[in-house]
């Protein structure tokens, strides 16, 4: 998204606009997947549309820290984001019959959303450092969306006797720059699954 072209004024109203147009056309991709009837061609494609959605989730959310002060870029990044990982979760069931005969697939598309969600996770370390009231508010629907991914996940992988390809780890809260803050601001941390992600997959 380059300023000179005007862009940057109106940059809080047209990411929100975007981020909502990935979301539609997602939701539109999942809804396709789940037709049993389709030819073979459509299914491989629609493989290539998932990960094009994956990697547009995640540079849409890599925006947000170019507008850390932005309540409007900021609240708009987990209300959207949430609902990319709430659509993503309703693939898993898909995922789960087709992870042995496309599991590099699967597990690539996995490693890269998790860079997604880790934006997630520090949006929501960043409305507690701030004392931001409105992502405060946002903050626990998130989390517990992303706690519900990785849950998921480790059913299809347990479903699979794959268990062993995931490691979880402990979530490090960290701020816009990337510094590490102490969990201890956080006051919607409701217990020891909240502070987890998904760490690797191999």
């Amino acid at each position: 998204i380059n300023a000179e072209y005007g862009v940057k004024v109106n940059f809080p109203v047209f990411y929100k606009v975007v981020f909502n147009a990935l979301n539609n056309l997602f939701a539109t991709i999942i809804q396709v997947s789940s037709d049993t009837n389709v030819a073979e061609r459509r299914l491989q494609l629609r493989d290539i549309d998932i990960e094009e959605c994956v990697l547009a989730f995640c540079a849409l959310l890599e925006y947000t820290k170019l507008w850390p002060n932005s309540n409007v870029v900021l609240a708009a990044a987990m209300r959207a984001g949430r609902k990319f990982i709430e659509l993503f979760i309703k693939l898993i069931p898909l995922m789960t019959l087709k992870y042995v005969e496309n599991r590099q697939k699967i597990e690539n598309t996995l490693s890269r959303l998790q860079k997604g969600t880790r934006i997630l996770h520090i949006l929501c370390a960043h409305g507690k450092v701030q004392k931001n009231t409105a992502l405060i508010a946002l903050s626990p629907i998130v989390k517990k969306t992303l706690e519900t991914l990785i849950y998921k996940v480790k059913l299809m992988l347990e479903a699979n006797n794959c268990i062993d390809d995931i490691s979880i780890s402990n979530l490090k809260h960290r701020n816009m720059k990337g510094d590490e803050v102490s969990s201890q601001i956080d006051p919607t941390n409701s217990g020891e699954d909240d502070d987890q992600y998904i760490d690797d997959l191999y």
